[in-house]
């Protein structure tokens, strides 16, 4: 699909100097060595190859201005589209890929490897990662945990919070996304308590979500979420949201530390 394209080692010149060479019919002058020339009293040409295995970086913007676009697509699905299709093509020249995802400050680094694995993880990071603080923190303030164990704490919905205008006019709650996000948040702190395990990445793998009333401007979510199993990076636990004391929310949840479960999976 790229040949002609990318590195090539079939076509062209390379970059870096090989050897040197007795000139043949057909070289191009260009590439005559003068100095070796003068000293053997016949002509020697410089022979150049291309690089092999580089090192791509792959660097985003993950800022809230990525969600900005058309009613089509957004520049976030963008720069996926347009990094998978970079990352694939190193690949095929085994070259290594890494990434590294900012908005005001670095937000994840995954150092270059080798491999389609790692290009898919890549472009998951692409697809689900987002900064875990304005305008996506869903936590105001932790009261209490045990690592490994359960966290509880608390978030605050004011009315200026920018997604009420929007989800709904007249009648402004809170969406159930944003409900998920923040149980998973809770839950998440659980397990990065663990020694070894501060700041690491986290993913959520998948949920069973009952929401029971609506969350309003106004309302404090109490959260409290507790750790069922952790295993090989994958945490399985569940997850209540109360606001009066009444249940609004509810979930079970299976999150992994992709960093940790890459070193079971089976080798390719």
């Amino acid at each position: 699909m790229f040949g002609g394209e990318y590195h090539s080692t079939f076509k062209g010149r390379g970059m870096t100097f090989s050897e040197v060479r007795q000139y043949q019919f057909g070289d191009d002058v260009r590439s005559i060595d003068w100095n070796v020339t003068a000293r053997y009293n016949e002509p020697f040409v410089k022979v150049f190859e291309e690089e092999r295995e580089l090192t791509m970086m792959l660097v985003a913007d993950v800022s809230g201005s990525e969600f900005f676009g058309s009613t089509e697509t957004f520049k976030k699905d963008i720069i996926t589209e347009i990094a998978a299709t970079l990352a694939f093509s190193a690949t095929q020249n085994n070259d290594k890929i890494g990434l590294l995802l900012f908005s005001d400050e670095v937000e994840l680094y995954i150092p270059p490897k080798k491999g389609r694995s790692h290009v898919l993880r890549i472009i998951r990071e692409l697809l689900e990662f987002q900064p875990n603080r304005y305008p996506f923190l869903m936590i105001d303030y932790v009261t209490k945990f045990s690592p490994g164990k359960f966290a509880e704490g608390y978030k605050n919905f004011t009315n200026n919070e920018w997604f009420f205008p929007i989800h709904f006019k007249g009648n402004p709650n809170v969406p159930g996304a944003l409900q998920l996000e923040a149980m998973a948040q809770m839950l998440t702190i659980a397990i990065t308590t663990l020694p070894g395990l501060k700041g690491k990445v986290t993913h959520a793998l998948e949920h069973n979500v009952k929401f029971k009333k609506e969350i309003k401007p106004g309302d404090k979510l109490i959260l409290k979420t507790k750790v069922l199993k952790w295993n090989r990076g994958i945490c399985d636990g569940t997850a209540q949201g109360f606001v009066n004391k009444k249940l609004v929310c509810e979930a079970n949840m299976k999150i992994t530390i992709p960093e940790i479960l890459e070193k079971f999976l089976p080798k390719k």
